[in-house]
């Protein structure tokens, strides 16, 4: 199961990192075009590709269907070069 994880979170990535930029909320922060860096989704931590993809609880079932997990750790979302 943890290489259909790698693998799906390889495609997922490729959409994040083709322009090396995202317009999640935490990097909109950093670029000054909008003040609250949470996930607008959940609300409970800044919205980054780790929380979105791991841990925001609002997408868990979503996640649980297409990984097999509600919550995926650092390890399943390690960056392959």
């Amino acid at each position: 199961m943890l290489y259909k994880v790698q693998e799906g979170l390889k495609i997922i990535s490729l959409s994040f990192d083709a322009f090396g930029h995202n317009t999640l909320n935490r990097h909109l922060t950093l670029l000054r075009r909008i003040d609250d860096p949470l996930c607008p989704l959940c609300g409970e931590e800044e919205d980054t590709s780790l929380h979105l993809l791991g841990n925001c609880c609002a997408i868990a079932e979503k996640r649980c269907e297409f990984f097999g997990r509600h919550f995926l750790g650092t390890g399943d979302l390690r960056q392959e070069h």
